[in-house]
């Protein structure tokens, strides 16, 4: 019998799992492996998605008015309009539809593929993971192995796009392959920039 350094299982051996932990081999029916494969899919991307750093929207926030000042122009003259006071802005009431399925999510801050839609680097956006994501919206998507993306989504047909809306010209349409593993996130409602203050 001789010792041979090739053949067998070895200790460490074979490619990381993709699951983040030890892995088994099994044996399935053949029918079902397009179903295993799927749902295996789908526990990576919840499992990526779950890293994001998604900040829920209080659930029931208290009222935050802020006043809305009526200014007229004038030729010349005060206008009693300048000091009146319309009523107030509820920032809660206008930015949140659905305050359990909305959250923040805080952009890249070199981020510039989406800057003529006045998404810039480093702002938040606001994320509404019920609305039904359709074509002309801009979304939060998660693509494995590339990471989370802010894009317009394009549908026509089967053909499925993300358009960046970007002065930077290295920004190219990106279209979905079958078999890539994406997630919609959800829909993006709101952009806030911050300014120095």
């Amino acid at each position: 019998m001789t010792n041979s350094k090739h053949g067998g299982a070895r200790p460490g051996a074979g490619a990381p799992s993709r699951y983040g932990g030890p892995t088994v081999t099994i044996r399935v029916p053949e029918q079902f492996k397009p179903a295993i494969l799927d749902e295996l899919a789908k526990y990576r991307l919840r499992k990526e998605t779950a890293k994001l750093a998604l900040v829920p929207v209080a659930s029931d926030p208290p009222a935050f008015e802020i006043p809305v000042f009526a200014v007229a122009v004038s030729a010349g003259f005060p206008s009693p309009a300048d000091d009146y006071i319309e009523d107030g802005i509820d920032l809660n009431k206008m930015l949140v539809r659905n305050a359990p399925a909305t959250f923040f999510y805080t952009v890249e801050r070199d981020a510039d593929s989406m800057n003529l839609a006045g998404i810039f680097g480093g702002c938040k956006i606001m994320v509404d993971r019920s609305i039904e994501p359709r074509s002309g919206v801009i979304v939060l998507a998660l693509i494995l192995g590339e990471g989370a993306t802010v894009k317009e989504l394009e549908i026509r047909g089967s053909r499925v796009r993300l358009i960046p809306r970007s002065t930077n010209p290295i920004h190219q349409p990106r279209t979905l392959k079958e078999g890539e593993e994406v997630s919609i996130i959800g829909v993006v409602t709101t952009a806030i920039n911050q300014f120095k203050v």
